[in-house]
């Protein structure tokens, strides 16, 4: 993780703005990280097509340390291909060298991307956009967000075959390494991709995903935690808002349950003020505790498809109910 000063987080973003819109519309339509109205939903539903149409063996390629194994030859070479101006192209080479601060001591950088910067997302889709156009070439169904892609085949024989092509093509022409103890062929019901399972036709948050988002709530609604309330509202409803963020589409989810011990922590880690509930005449359940609109005015979404509300209460009050 390199983070840049505020004076070069301004540069790297001038240059990303320039750059990215001449570069975006090179890149191929089956990428979706870091790029304008894509997003990882569309990735994901991408791969349940495939699915659908008959290709249910998934080809998953991890690429080890990615971020801190790029090499700057092959980095520069592409990129050089969008830009003439020899100027910008030192500058981005400096970047890439500058180094890293550990300690009260420098230490270089030979290869590698800095994380942390708004420039790295778009180097790192220029030298995987050679990645997409072999693919492409080759007739693939695949779907990449960032540095995560995943191929679809139908056989698992010919899932092997492509796993193996596709990593030499990897070491051999972008200089990076595949991590083969995690890369796999299985049956698209056995592989995760985004945080995200496939079962049948249907979409689900992987176990992994729901587990620590269970284990977040317990943390920021347990009785361990001795901050005041508003800052516990704060901290719960920002997780909560970049939760539903991500996981939105109503096409995509699993039931939610009672995230275990979320409703006992919250009632009991909080003043007299969340201990005043009331019931719910039209469902008998137990209301929101007083105090909690605070919560539920913060995440608030733009009108809900569910309860036809400005102030969207349908994910929150899983909390309590």
């Amino acid at each position: 993780m390199g983070i840049p000063t505020v004076l070069d987080r301004v540069i790297q973003q001038a240059i990303a703005q320039i750059l990215g819109a001449r570069v975006d519309s090179t890149f191929s339509e089956y990428s979706y990280g870091f790029r304008p109205r894509r997003s990882a939903h569309q990735a994901v539903r991408k791969v349940r097509s495939y699915i659908v149409d008959g290709y249910r063996v998934a080809v998953g390629v991890d690429l080890r340390q990615f971020f801190d194994r790029v090499d700057h030859d092959v980095l520069m070479h592409y990129v050089g291909r969008h830009v003439r101006d020899k100027r910008v192209m030192a500058l981005i080479g400096k970047y890439l060298r500058a180094g890293f601060s550990k300690d009260g001591r420098l230490h270089q950088t030979r290869r590698g991307v800095p994380q942390g910067g708004p420039l790295s997302p778009l180097l790192a889709n220029i030298l995987l956009h050679e990645l997409d156009r072999e693919l492409e070439k080759r007739g693939h169904r695949f779907a990449r967000y960032a540095d995560d892609f995943i191929i679809m085949v139908k056989s698992q024989r010919a899932g092997e075959r492509v796993l193996a092509s596709i990593q030499r093509f990897l070491e051999r022409k972008l200089k990076l390494q595949v991590n083969e103890d995690k890369s796999r062929v299985v049956p698209a019901s056995g592989c995760e991709f985004l945080g995200f399972v496939f079962r049948g036709k249907k979409i689900r948050w992987s176990e992994k995903a729901f587990l620590a988002f269970k284990r977040r709530i317990r943390e920021l609604t347990g009785r361990s935690w001795f901050v005041p309330m508003r800052v516990r509202l704060h901290k719960l409803a920002q997780y909560l808002r970049g939760w539903m963020t991500i996981r939105q589409d109503r096409r995509i989810g699993r039931p939610f349950g009672r995230p275990e011990g979320a409703a006992q922590g919250w009632s009991e880690s909080t003043t007299s003020a969340s201990r005043n509930t009331t019931t719910d005449a039209g469902t008998g359940s137990l209301a929101a505790p007083q105090g909690a609109d605070v919560l539920l005015e913060t995440v608030a979404a733009p009108r809900c498809e569910t309860c036809a509300s400005s102030v969207c209460r349908c994910a929150p009050r899983l909390l309590w109910v």
